[in-house]
């Protein structure tokens, strides 16, 4: 592995949070790839065009829970948090994922929400209330 894949992976895990095995795998057997597909991943995620990076990761929720990848939304959960979204909003949109892909969406979906809320300090362990004071359930 060279020193510019070497950086790629490096980068990779700063701006990330993370470092999956495939990134691995790509960095040593296709680094061209990697390099092309980390570009398109900062072009779409990292910064605020039409959509804010919120929103993104409040969509990468949805799509994540809808196919049942749940470990790998909670990453995505904490970003939306990070990038100003109240815990209430993430359970928005996982009952709005819901309407579509059904049932298992928004209860395991909303499993992982918990375990990462409990993580973040964000949720009363005995009466699962969200802690965030940016949380509101306004009715329209």
């Amino acid at each position: 592995m060279g020193k510019d894949t070497r950086g790629i992976l490096e980068r990779l895990r700063k701006e990330r949070g993370f470092l999956h095995e495939t990134h691995e795998l790509l960095a040593t057997n296709d680094p061209k790839y990697l390099e092309v597909y980390d570009d398109l991943f900062r072009f779409v995620m990292a910064k605020d065009r039409l959509l804010s990076t919120k929103t993104k990761e409040l969509l990468v929720i949805s799509i994540l829970c809808s196919r049942g990848a749940y470990e790998g939304a909670r990453l995505h959960m904490k970003r939306a948090i990070e990038k100003g979204a109240a815990p209430i909003e993430v359970l928005e949109a996982l009952e709005t994922a819901a309407l579509y892909s059904g049932a298992p969406t928004l209860i395991y979906g909303g499993e992982a929400l918990i375990k990462t809320l409990h993580e973040l300090r964000l949720i009363d362990p005995r009466s699962k209330a969200v802690l965030s004071k940016r949380a509101s359930t306004k009715a329209s």
